[in-house]
C-alpha cells in the first residue's frame, strides 16, 4: 500500500510540476500598436440568458477596436425568457453590427448546431467565440489582432476567469488550477485544453478540418474536439497569455449547477483523443480517490497514517503552487484558510463528479443529456 501511495503521489506531483514549469516558461504577450486590423466575427449562442446578455453586449460596445472590423452574431437557442427581446432592444440603441439568428436544438448537440449556423452566416475569416454569461475586456480584439499579426496562428486559446470569485471559493480555486494547467500544457508544447468562452480560429481552417463532423452525437465539447482536430491536422494552435485578453465569466448560481457543469466537462474526456489529457484526468482522479481511501483508513484506526500525511501534504503543496501562479496572473488574492478548507472538500467533489460522468447523463440549460 505504501508503495502505491508513493507512486501515485510522485506521478501527481511530477505532472503538475511539469505544468507549473510550462506556465512559468510561457511568455506573457505584450501587444504593440499596428496599422493593420483583422476583421472578426464574434459568435455567441445563448439560451435563457436575459440576466447576463446586457453586460456582455455592453462590453462589446466598449471594445477599443474599429467598428467596421467586427460583427456580432447572436444565435438564440430556443430561449424561453426575455433574452430575444433584450437583444432586439439593444440593437436599436447601438451602432454595433449585430445579427440575431435562431436555432432550435434539433440535434444531440444544440450548441454545436447554433455555432455552425453562426459560422455559416459570418462575413469574416476569423471567428471569435465567447459565452452569453461573460464580459470581454476593452482591449480584447486589439490584443488578439496584434497576436495574430505577430504569431500567425490558426487557432488562439485565451484565458478565462470568474467574476466575484471570492464568493465561490471552490469554483474559483479550481478555475485557477485549470487555467494554469492549460497555460502550462502550451508552455511544454503539449496543449491539452481550451475554453469556448474565449477562443478564436480561422473559418477556412474550421471547414478544412470538417468542423464538428464526427462528434455531433456528443452534447458537449464544441471547443475541445475542434481544438483536437486543429492539432491533428498540424495547424498552429497557440495560447495568448495576456491580462488584456482575459474574459470574465459568471460563477454558477449554486452547487447543483456547478456539479452539473463539471459533469458535462468530465463526460467529454472519455471521447477525447488527447493522451496527455486522459492521463492527467486519470491521475488527478486517482490522487483524490487515494486521499479518500487513506482518510477512511485513518478514521478506522483512529490515527493519522503516514501514507495519508505524505499524500495530503504533497498534494496540498503542489496544488498551492499552481493556485499561487494562477492568482498572480489573474490578480486574485488567495485566502489560505479557504484553500485549506477547500482542499479537504475537493477530493469528495472530484471523485463524485468523475464517477457520475462515467455512468450518468447531465442536465444543462433546462435540458437533459445522455452520456
Amino acid at each position: 500500500m505504501f508503495s502505491i501511495v508513493l507512486i501515485v503521489t510522485c506521478c501527481y506531483v511530477l505532472l503538475l510540476g511539469l505544468f507549473l514549469v510550462g506556465a512559468l516558461r510561457l511568455p506573457e504577450f505584450k501587444a504593440t500598436n499596428t496599422s493593420h486590423f483583422t476583421k472578426f466575427s464574434i459568435i455567441v449562442p445563448f439560451r435563457n440568458e436575459v440576466e447576463h446578455l446586457n453586460e456582455l453586449l455592453t462590453s462589446f460596445e466598449n471594445l477599443d477596436y474599429p467598428r467596421s472590423h467586427f460583427e456580432i452574431i447572436l444565435i438564440n437557442d430556443s430561449s424561453e425568457d426575455g433574452s430575444v427581446s433584450l437583444v432586439k432592444s439593444f440593437t436599436h440603441t447601438t451602432n454595433l453590427e449585430i445579427k440575431l439568428m435562431h436555432s432550435y436544438g434539433t440535434t444531440k448537440s444544440p450548441k454545436k448546431e447554433a455555432l455552425l449556423k453562426g459560422i455559416n452566416k459570418s462575413n469574416n475569416n476569423w471567428i471569435v467565440t465567447t459565452d452569453a454569461d461573460c464580459a470581454v475586456p476593452r482591449l480584447w480584439l486589439k490584443t488578439l489582432n496584434a497576436f495574430i499579426i505577430t504569431k500567425t496562428p490558426n487557432m488562439v486559446v485565451m484565458p478565462v476567469f470568474i467574476t466575484n470569485g471570492h464568493k465561490k471559493t471552490l469554483e474559483c480555486l479550481e478555475t485557477l488550477c485549470l487555467q494554469t494547467v492549460t497555460m502550462g500544457s502550451f508552455g511544454v508544447g503539449k496543449p491539452i485544453m481550451n475554453n469556448g468562452a474565449n477562443l478564436a480560429y480561422q473559418k477556412s481552417d474550421f471547414f478544412h478540418v470538417k468542423g464538428f463532423i464526427g462528434n455531433e452525437q456528443i452534447a458537449s465539447g464544441d471547443d475541445m474536439f475542434l481544438f483536437e482536430k486543429f492539432i491533428k491536422y498540424n495547424l498552429s494552435v497557440q495560447y495568448l497569455k495576456s491580462k488584456s485578453a482575459i474574459v470574465l465569466t459568471k460563477p454558477q448560481k449554486n452547487l447543483n449547477n456547478l456539479i452539473s457543469q463539471r459533469i458535462r466537462w468530465a463526460s467529454k474526456t472519455s471521447a477525447s483523443k488527447n493522451v496527455l489529457l486522459k492521463i492527467s484526468g486519470v491521475l488527478i482522479f486517482s490522487m483524490n480517490l487515494l486521499v479518500l481511501i487513506l482518510l477512511g483508513y485513518s478514521i478506522l484506526i483512529l490515527k493519522l497514517s503516514t501514507p495519508l500525511l505524505i499524500a495530503i501534504s504533497s498534494k496540498f503543496l503542489i496544488d498551492l503552487m499552481i493556485m499561487a501562479f494562477g492568482a498572480k496572473f489573474f490578480i486574485y488574492k488567495l485566502n489560505y484558510f479557504n484553500i485549506l478548507k477547500q482542499s479537504l472538500a475537493y477530493p469528495f467533489a472530484n471523485v463524485y463528479i468523475a464517477i457520475r460522468s462515467m455512468f450518468g447523463g447531465f442536465s444543462w440549460k433546462d435540458r437533459a443529456f445522455e452520456k
